[in-house]
């Protein structure tokens, strides 16, 4: 097409390219190009049982869009192939691969749409309740108590990566294989980190008994979650942060690019664009504002109470 294109604006004078003629000599746009394409997210529609219908049954609007942002467009060629797999009319009850995503009809997503205010709210509720029923003593008893957030933290961040992989099926064979990657990798990961938290954590609660800080476990543990704990942040203030973000985007360095692209996938759509580092001091500082206001009732009208 750009080698048709560049050839005709060669010549003085316009003449309509061999590929857009047809077969009585007609040339039209609308019938090579947008017709095809319409025959087809028409014949999808069809099949959406006016709305009733798996998503993962049928392509939609999203589909068709997401595969021209996509390399595999160019297997279209030009002009375009009648019989490519794209422009394939869908054939009885055969499911048809999708682009990136499948929209399952699951209740699943209430904790997979919001997971970081479930997991948020779930460690801060398990925080403040154990505080309340040791009477709001901070020994270093409760502390090793209070250790038990690291489990809980670890095993909700390995549910969001089994929610991930879980509600994915149906655009594995059409899906980036670098996305698949990005799923097994982060699946592995949260299964590995959750269990060995939770092993150090169950060996460090046989320990209590002694009461002692110096014990083996005690010292791997804290050293464990400051270390998980510690990049977490540091990833944050690099992807979130607006001055360490707009330096991040520019290293190209293999190692800091692998591990950017494991917490955040690198998005098209609005990657790059961030607020002025006042604006969000102000933004971050009115929620912590909020949330101090929120567990502090929470904690002396809701948690100590109950205790």
């Amino acid at each position: 097409m750009a080698r048709e294109l560049d050839a005709t604006l060669d010549h003085g004078e316009a003449h309509p390219a061999a590929s857009c003629i047809g077969e009585s000599n007609k040339v039209s746009f609308l019938d090579q190009v947008i017709q095809p394409i319409y025959n087809t997210l028409s014949k999808e529609a069809a099949r959406n049982n006016n709305g009733k219908a798996a998503h993962s049954a049928w392509r939609n609007y999203d589909d068709f869009n997401e595969y021209f942002w996509s390399p595999a467009c160019f297997e279209l060629s030009w002009p375009m192939r009648p019989n490519s797999p794209f422009l394939r009319e869908p054939i009885g009850r055969k499911r048809t691969g999708k682009s990136t995503f499948v929209e399952h009809r699951t209740f699943l997503h209430l904790y997979r749409s919001f997971h970081r205010m479930w997991i948020f709210l779930i460690v801060m509720f398990q925080g403040l309740t154990i505080i309340a029923f040791n009477d709001g003593k901070l020994n270093l008893n409760t502390f090793k108590t209070l250790l038990s957030i690291g489990p809980t933290y670890a095993i909700l961040k390995f549910l969001e990566c089994c929610l991930d992989v879980l509600l994915m099926f149906g655009a594995y064979s059409t899906a980036r294989g670098m996305a698949i990657s990005r799923l097994v990798i982060r699946f592995f990961w949260g299964g590995l980190s959750s269990v060995f938290i939770t092993y150090v954590y169950i060996k460090l609660m046989d320990e209590r008994i002694g009461n002692s800080s110096n014990s083996m476990y005690y010292r791997l543990y804290l050293l464990v979650v400051g270390i998980y704990a510690a990049i977490r942040v540091v990833f944050a203030l690099m992807l979130k942060f607006p001055a360490c973000h707009s330096l991040s985007e520019k290293s190209d360095h293999p190692f800091f690019q692998f591990f950017k692209w494991i917490y955040e996938e690198r998005y098209f759509v609005g990657r790059g664009l961030y607020e002025k580092p006042m604006d969000y001091i102000r933004y971050v500082s009115y929620w912590l504002v909020i949330f101090a206001c929120k567990f502090t009732f929470t904690y002396f009208l809701q948690a100590s109470c109950d205790a």
